[in-house]
């Protein structure tokens, strides 16, 4: 039988013989209710990506991390103003004519350019760098957010067929408890095979009633994650669709070397590297003069003689700073010291991988392996209650055989759901140790 935590008193023993029909009241107020909505493992997945806000921040972060090097791409962009002004103000006059009359407007146009400033170049590498780092992370927070949906999809399908497997056990309870009394009333039985055959039917009702509660909590979780207002219902995709690289007999060298070449966030932690070595470089090149060229042209409605109209200039500058307190100095430690951290992490990123990978593998192909036992010793225990139950029916085995042979495969068919699920859920951690996006999990099979 079905683990329960709910104690069996001897009041719901003699209440629940006489609930055996609540099952079926409760289906009769289920096909009352509204249809629920069909969702699919890959509608669920779609319907999640316009629903949780680990998308949209996902999003957010390829956009901010675009216009950080949209950014760094201005600096070497011309700079451009305009400008107008309207002057009031006293004239002055002099004796060779007037120097400035009471109004005036004015106008001009700047255009600046750099046209060395060596810090520039690795710092727009960085920021490139910066940007394809954050858009990786940005497909590993997705790939997460997708995993947490396919979790909670194929954890709700297992909990409805363990809300099935209860149902099973308490129609199995239902016919022992006839047999039994049938054959007490004949003589044929004693009073402890009844009294064991409705502990039975009553421990049945009470795992129905535990299990369809968690039914409706796991439904009502995915409907969450996937943004459906109202009930759903499940349809299984079977075991997550395995790449080649998922074949049972795969080599792990195999495996790891995959992984390495697909990872999002072992390329992040490549590129971060990357940025990094590019910002020290910028920090070395700040100690560089830089030059710039800027040129004017302005135009006034009261020209003098110290600024006739049209105008115009044009300025090549030089600037060099020989000393600022040790600020790039202390710039250029900091950039270095980033770039150890940097590369020890993307190290440590890398052994990790291989520590992933072989573990997923491993605890799947242990899983599977589980699974297919379990699937063996639910064939044998349904075959012992069989067993069981001819031989109490001939009068060769008590009502006590039998219930321990129904709780048997009920047991096993429990554990074969758990086991079942339990390949799934290993075969989406492989996946993801993998680096897959998981984007089109459950399509292939839906």
């Amino acid at each position: 039988m079905i683990p329960t935590i709910l104690p069996v008193s001897w009041a719901v023993l003699w209440l629940g013989v006489s609930a055996a029909g609540a099952p079926a009241a409760a289906a009769t107020a289920a096909a009352r209710a509204p249809a629920p909505t069909v969702l699919t493992l890959a509608e669920a997945l779609s319907r999640a990506e316009k629903n949780l806000p680990e998308f949209a921040r996902s999003a957010e972060r390829r956009v901010k991390a675009e216009m950080l090097w949209k950014r760094a791409v201005a600096a070497f962009q011309p700079k451009l103003a305009l400008s107008a002004s309207l002057t009031i103000a006293p004239p002055i006059e002099s004796a060779v004519g007037s120097l400035r009359s009471a109004t005036g407007e004015a106008g001009s146009l700047s255009v600046t350019m750099s046209l060395f400033d060596a810090r520039a170049f690795p710092a727009a590498t960085a920021a490139k760098r910066t940007r394809d780092a954050e858009k990786l992370l940005a497909d590993r927070d997705e790939a997460e957010a997708r995993i947490v949906v396919a979790r909670a999809y194929y954890g709700a399908l297992a909990i409805a067929e363990l809300v099935a497997v209860a149902h099973r056990a308490y129609e199995s309870a239902k016919l022992h408890l006839d047999l039994a009394e049938a054959r007490f009333g004949a003589g044929d039985a004693v009073r402890t095979d009844v009294t064991r055959a409705r502990i039975e039917l009553v421990k049945a009702l009470a795992d129905i009633t535990r299990l369809e509660t968690q039914d409706q909590a796991a439904r009502e979780l995915v409907a969450f994650l996937a943004g459906v207002d109202g009930e759903v219902a499940l349809a299984r995709p079977g075991e997550p669709p395995a790449p080649a690289a998922l074949a049972p007999d795969a080599p792990l060298g195999d495996l790891e070397a995959a992984a390495r070449a697909a990872r999002p966030d072992l390329h992040a932690a490549a590129k971060t590297v990357e940025a990094a070595r590019a910002l020290k470089s910028a920090a070395w090149w700040a100690l560089a003069p830089t030059l710039a060229l800027s040129a004017t042209a302005s135009v006034t409605s009261d020209p003098s003689i110290f600024r006739p109209s049209p105008d115009y200039s044009l300025v090549l500058t030089v600037a060099w700073t020989l000393y600022d307190g040790g600020t790039r100095y202390a710039d250029l430690e900091e950039r270095r010291a980033a770039l150890e951290v940097a590369e020890v992490l993307a190290r440590s990123a890398t052994d990790r991988v291989g520590l992933e990978v072989r573990g997923a593998a491993r605890d799947l192909e242990t899983a599977r392996a589980v699974a297919a036992s379990v699937a063996e010793e639910v064939t044998l225990a349904r075959e012992t209650l069989t067993l069981a139950e001819a031989r109490f029916k001939g009068g060769l085995a008590t009502g006590l055989e039998v219930v321990d042979a129904s709780q048997a495969l009920n047991d096993a068919e429990a554990s074969r759901v758990r086991e079942e699920l339990n390949v799934q859920l290993l075969g989406l951690e492989l996946l993801r140790a993998l680096g897959d996006d998981l984007a089109r999990l459950g399509r292939a099979a839906d």
